[in-house]
């Protein structure tokens, strides 16, 4: 059992009478056969208690900074920013991550649970940690058809956009106000499904193509984030959307495709952009974590479900699955974000909560 108090006292710790019951059999038992690995934190950020699960995954003991075994300062410094966040605000917030540091595939989803003292603060936070495979063979079986698909699609797109076009620089013959409105909106529907089928043929080729990673200074890693934002400029003025871009004065030598990484970062904006209310900024920042360059992207949007974010990378899947849905696309953005990280041997993963969501990802140090 992992509720126990002798884990407790080997620790120095007193579990207070409004914690969870120790004796309470019924629950040890739930807390013991939950399928993931559970914690408890308290506001100094050691470990309370720890279900089997965890403790077969986990070297970290009862009473130890659950940071101290965090040998990954960007690891450290998100999870330390995900756990105060629930501390100061009350609120759930779950995470996921997909890591290809080192060629080590690993992907990983947490629930962090505020649980309130006596007095009404948060004096604990309740973590639910679970790690499953990435997608294999089978669900990217249908690339192949992708690529067939985003073939066939072009050609008669190409000729409707081509004759758009021409209708609407008039080489037939002059039009009308109305009829050039209806041109407009031809043209606009074509770059859309343009779009959509570039990222689908993109996503099926993606494994196929040779990124051409050389290094980057400080000054190539800003104009790389300035030219994801200009890229964004057209969704950003129809949308009344705002952008914030901060960049650390230092960061570590890193080595980046500069097309891919930044059609990454479009991808990522691009989907801040659609979720994000008028009235709010969304937050670019780049800083060092370590021997690491991280990423951040923040909305302040409606989050994602929690019982939905380990899925966000898959292929396409979306949150929202209706037909009624009011945001659009295939659900290949992000996909495609996950193998231009994957390229770069980096992580990428993000957090949620009913004040919005964080995309990020890490491009390891070139000296690590």
């Amino acid at each position: 059992m992992a509720l126990r108090e002798r884990d407790s006292k080997e620790a120095g710790i007193t579990l207070l009478p409004d914690s969870i019951p120790a004796g309470d059999c019924l629950l040890e038992a739930l807390w013991d056969n939950l399928p993931q690995g559970a914690t408890l934190i308290d506001r100094s950020f050691r470990l309370v208690q720890r279900n089997e699960v965890f403790r077969r995954r986990s070297p970290l003991e009862i009473g130890e900074n659950v940071f101290d075994r965090l040998e990954n300062p960007r690891k450290a410094l998100l999870l330390k920013s995900q756990i105060e966040r629930v501390f100061s605000g009350g609120k759930q917030i779950s995470a996921t991550e997909i890591s290809f540091e080192s060629g080590n595939v690993g992907h990983r989803t947490a629930h962090h649970f505020p649980l309130p003292g006596a007095s009404g603060e948060v004096k604990w936070v309740l973590s639910l940690w679970q790690e499953s495979a990435l997608p294999g063979v089978g669900a990217f079986q249908h690339e192949s058809f992708a690529s067939i698909l985003s073939h066939e699609l072009r050609t008669p797109l190409n000729f409707i956009m081509g004759f758009a076009s021409l209708l609407d620089e008039e080489i037939p013959g002059p039009l009308n106000p109305q009829q050039h409105c209806f041109v407009d909106k031809v043209l606009d529907g074509s770059e859309r499904m343009a779009s959509v089928i570039e990222n689908l043929l993109d996503c099926a080729q993606e494994t196929q193509k040779a990124f051409n990673l050389l290094p980057a200074s400080l000054k190539e890693t800003y104009e790389l984030c300035r030219g994801a934002i200009e890229d964004c400029q057209s969704q950003l003025f129809a949308k009344s959307r705002e952008i914030s871009l901060m960049v650390a004065p230092s960061l570590p030598p890193v080595l980046f495709d500069a097309v891919a990484l930044q059609r990454a970062l479009v991808l990522l904006l691009d989907n801040a952009i659609k979720f994000s209310p008028p009235s709010e900024r969304i937050r670019f920042s780049v800083e060092a974590a370590g021997e690491a360059v991280l990423i951040k992207i923040r909305d302040h949007g409606e989050g994602i479900p929690p019982e939905k974010i380990h899925r966000i990378f898959d292929p396409f899947y979306q949150a929202d699955m209706s037909t009624t849905r009011i945001v659009g696309g295939m659900g290949v953005g992000l996909c495609l974000v996950s193998r231009i990280v994957s390229a770069h041997l980096g992580s990428l993963g993000a957090e949620t909560s009913s004040d919005g969501s964080l995309f990020w990802l890490s491009i390891p140090s070139s000296s690590y």
